[in-house]
């Protein structure tokens, strides 16, 4: 099941490139705090996006290895998500990350156990969670992305399916802005077809008890973008 392709303009895209300047993050040592309100409830929908895809190999970003069945945790620049504010970000092998409090094993799973949900993990956002392999692949990219006026965490997937050298590639853009903005970004030439093994495409809160996922079977066919409802409790 695909969600109908909305048509967006990306012309000018090369222009637009040169307007976007970067600065690289540092790895996370330890798990960072966070302040804030009561978690929200996330969720995703197709929307206009801060930029659509932009390879962040174009603005000179190197890729991190990443192994199968893992978790790198990146320092970031405080940002917004789910009514709560962090400075780190957990980006796993499988196709999502985990929002602050420094990811460890145990919020790395192949699998989803579906959006919501109360175990681990949580705090998610999930552009293409699935079973995926950075060996043999490029990695991971998290870099800091600026137009001169607003400025965005991106974190990029350049990764296989397991098991197979069939690529998959995807961005999850997060404003470092004061306000909450997220949004997953996909290749228009290249979106990700499915793996062969079971796919989420969501975001989930701080203790699993919101979020949402495309319904089951569904693979991104454009950009989404994440909006936030009514605030949970922890």
């Amino acid at each position: 099941m695909a969600v109908p392709k909305r048509r967006t303009s990306r012309a000018n895209t090369r222009h637009r490139r040169a307007q976007w300047r970067v600065s690289l993050p540092t790895l996370a040592d330890c798990p960072c705090p966070l302040v804030g309100a009561r978690p929200g409830v996330p969720s995703i929908a197709a929307d206009e996006t801060p930029a659509g895809y932009l390879p962040l190999s174009s603005f000179g970003v190197a890729p991190t290895a990443v192994q199968d069945e893992s978790i790198i945790n990146f320092d970031t620049p405080a940002f917004v998500y789910a009514g709560q504010t962090f400075t780190s970000v957990g980006v796993t092998s499988n196709g999502y990350l985990v929002v602050g409090d420094g990811g460890t094993g145990e919020d790395v799973a192949f699998e989803s156990p579906g959006i919501p949900n109360p175990a681990r993990p949580d705090n998610v956002l999930a552009p293409f969670w699935t079973d995926l392999n950075g060996e043999g692949a490029e990695g991971v990219r998290v870099t800091s992305l600026s137009d001169g006026t607003n400025d965005w965490v991106v974190a990029e997937w350049n990764v296989n399916v397991f098991g197979t050298t069939s690529n998959r590639h995807f961005q999850v853009w997060i404003g470092a802005n004061g306000t909450e903005d997220i949004s997953y970004a996909y290749d228009p030439a290249a979106l990700p077809a499915t793996s062969g093994f079971p796919t989420v495409v969501g975001a989930e809160n701080i203790n699993g008890t919101g979020g949402h996922q495309l319904p089951a079977g569904t693979l991104p066919t454009e950009d989404l973008r994440g909006h936030q409802h009514r605030p949970g409790t922890r």
